[in-house]
């Protein structure tokens, strides 16, 4: 029994040594469109990074939001990992939304969720759409606004 144990530990060392070092990709973004004062979800995915020693914050201004959840680790093809950490959060205007990501001992790098807010009238998005107006008729203002952009 033992025998078989480590010859699995064996395995995955050789495997994991064998992987070559990789920088994480991060996408921060929200649950739902970005309003400020409505209740969310602030999310920040990362992928792609090996070894799996890694930190993740999100922070509102220079402080961690607290009671944020992250997931289990999980590896893709070629021993690369990733994971998601998320944390409820109510956008207010004249605030920064970060996401704060440490591999190794590299310095952290920061990566911000951006709200984009749209300056266009309404009707103005219903004329500039107008031949799929009843395509996009429903949605919210900001998803127009960038649909057309």
């Amino acid at each position: 029994m033992w025998f078989k144990l480590a010859v699995v530990a064996l395995v995955f060392l050789s495997a994991s040594c064998s992987a070559k070092q990789s920088d994480p990709k991060v996408q921060v973004y929200s649950r739902n469109p970005g309003e400020y004062g409505k209740p969310n979800v602030l999310i920040c995915y990362v992928s792609g990074f090996h070894p799996p020693d890694i930190t993740i914050r999100l922070l509102k201004g220079k402080e961690e939001i607290p009671n944020s959840v992250q997931t289990d680790l999980a590896f893709e093809q070629g021993w690369q990992f990733h994971l998601t950490k998320y944390v409820d959060f109510t956008p207010q205007l004249g605030e920064t939304y970060t996401c704060e990501v440490s591999h190794m001992k590299n310095p952290a790098k920061s990566f911000t969720w951006e709200l984009y807010v749209n300056f266009f009238p309404h009707r103005f998005l219903k004329t500039a759409v107008h031949p799929r107006s009843h395509f996009i008729q429903n949605l919210n203002l900001s998803i127009c606004f960038e649909f057309i952009m």
